[in-house]
């Protein structure tokens, strides 16, 4: 590739292969779309400069890094966005708080193998986390310890029957300002105690979502979204008096679309 290379596009070729061995120190941004189904390692290394990733759609990608995940030679100091879709062999995530200890914004999107964030957790400067149709992640996300990270904005979409309060046995970040839940078929309970920080909450198609833990939504909360089906949003809808007290100070609440005003509900 030309040494002056910053950007890289690659979408639609699915027989091109990937260098692996050299070094582009001039790389930026990559993204690979439905392409390189050769490429089963991702060579963080030969990219130091690299500032965004997006993978999506290649089907015979394993690992991110070196072949061994603890290996010294996963390096990505300057990865601050990395997006990874639809890579159904990927199974082995890299150590990211050492990889990418810069790291602002990951997406990871339909990668049913991936199993957890490895040893180390989340880097410590990542603020924005979405993960969508990933099972086993979401699960092993929900039991973690994340009170002591700094993320601002939590986005998970889960369309399978096995949770049933969020988070289970973990906690969330006292950090978060934004909290969307999406398609949680046997959510029930949300439980959004210690969250000081909390401004909006999205709760869209959780049908059996009822209620949130303790006396009330967060103090700090100023929007509340329901999307979809969801028996809270039912109890809003015919006055239920302890979810509307438990409501009261949120200011904006918009029900599939339509914004209900603070004398409408009080």
């Amino acid at each position: 590739m030309p040494s002056s290379l910053q950007n890289l596009v690659i979408n639609g070729c699915p027989y091109l292969d990937f260098p692996t061995q050299q070094q582009h120190k001039s790389l930026q941004s990559i993204s690979i779309f439905n392409s390189c189904y050769s490429l089963t390692f991702f060579p963080l290394a030969s990219f130091p400069n690299l500032n965004t990733l997006s993978i999506s759609s290649c089907i015979n990608l394993r690992a991110l890094g070196a072949k061994d995940p603890t290996s010294a030679s996963n390096s990505a100091s300057s990865l601050r966005a990395l997006t990874i879709a639809s890579c159904p062999s990927l199974g082995s995530f890299p150590t990211l708080e050492m990889v990418a200890p810069h790291l602002e914004y990951l997406l990871i999107r339909e990668c049913p193998e991936i199993e957890s964030f490895f040893e180390g957790g989340l880097p410590p400067n990542l603020r924005e986390l979405q993960i969508q149709h990933c099972e086993k992640l979401v699960k092993y996300l929900a039991s973690m310890d994340l009170h002591d990270q700094y993320l601002t904005r939590l986005d998970i979409q889960h369309p399978y029957d096995n949770i049933k309060s969020f988070p289970m046995d973990g906690s969330l970040p006292a950090s978060l300002e934004t909290l969307n839940l999406r398609a949680f078929p046997s959510l029930e309970i949300l439980d959004c105690k210690g969250l000081d920080h909390l401004q909006r909450l999205l709760i869209e198609h959780c049908p059996r979502m009822q209620d949130v833990a303790g006396e009330s939504f967060p103090a700090s909360m100023s929007m509340l979204c329901f999307s979809g089906p969801s028996l809270l949003k039912e109890r809003f809808q015919t006055n239920d008096n302890l979810i509307l007290s438990k409501m009261s100070h949120v200011r904006n609440i918009r029900v599939d679309g339509v914004w209900i005003s603070e004398g409408e509900f009080s």
